[in-house]
């Protein structure tokens, strides 16, 4: 899931070239409608975003389903929102 549609996209592409079944969101709000209504077993997310930031995405999955895995990725990375994102569960 990324607000940048360009990367979700090419994302999602590599994914299913790879055999998996994946979709894309463009938002923090969509991702997680969307995850509700689906089976998901791995969200990658961005860490900013305008709507719903990555983290708090990734606690909104998490409180839904502890079995998910989510990896946050980010051109804003800090080692405090590293540290952050796998303290609330982001795969490691």
């Amino acid at each position: 899931m990324d607000d940048e549609k360009q990367l979700a996209d090419v994302l999602v592409d590599y994914l299913t070239k790879l055999g998996y079944q994946a979709v894309a969101a463009y938002g923090g709000h969509e991702a997680l409608s969307k995850f509700e209504q689906g089976n998901f077993q791995l969200i990658i997310t961005d860490l900013k975003m305008p709507d719903m930031d990555g983290m708090k995405l990734l606690e909104a999955a998490k409180s839904l389903d502890k079995r998910v895995v989510v990896v946050v990725i980010t051109g804003h990375g800090t080692i405090e929102s590293a540290v952050e994102a796998i303290k609330k569960g982001a795969y490691d």
